[in-house]
């Protein structure tokens, strides 16, 4: 995925979501656990990602 959000990678196996990459800002860094939590079958949720350096601005 590559949007305003920054770059990440989400993987699920067996109800444990990964997150890698480079989120934006840490506000939406911080809403990635909670989101991936509302969907059915989500068991786990580990964020690896981070606030990337240089990220360009959204300019949707």
């Amino acid at each position: 995925m590559n949007d305003f959000y920054g770059v990440i990678s989400i993987q699920a196996n067996q109800g444990i979501v990964t997150v890698t990459g480079y989120i934006q800002t840490q506000d939406n860094l911080e809403r990635i656990e909670p989101l991936a939590r509302e969907i059915r079958g989500v068991r786990d949720v580990n964020v690896q990602a981070e606030v990337g350096p240089n990220l360009p601005p959204y300019n949707g």
